[in-house]
């Protein structure tokens, strides 16, 4: 997989994953509650991640919205800290 192709796959990977936990990233880049930079480390960290294929299935088996990510999620705090604070 190129770099381009793993990059794509986990800003879609991280963008379900708020979608799915009905976190509006956008919302909360307005609120001032998330920056574009922060986001940007969240979409690395997820690169980093072990088990995407184990990700995409999770998030194939989630009913809306889902409470929490799954353990193996590498922003796991972030998305925590971010559902709090709606």
């Amino acid at each position: 997989m190129t770099d381009t192709a793993k990059l794509r796959r986990h800003v879609e990977l991280f963008d379900t994953m708020a979608n799915t936990l009905e976190i509006d990233l956008e919302e909360q880049v307005r609120q001032g509650q998330l920056t574009f930079d922060r986001i940007e480390r969240a979409v690395h960290r997820c690169t980093t991640c072990s088990n995407p294929d184990g990700c995409e299935t999770w998030l194939a088996q989630q009913l809306m919205p889902a409470q929490h990510p799954p353990q193996m999620c590498q922003n796991a705090n972030l998305f925590a800290g971010l559902r709090r604070d709606d």
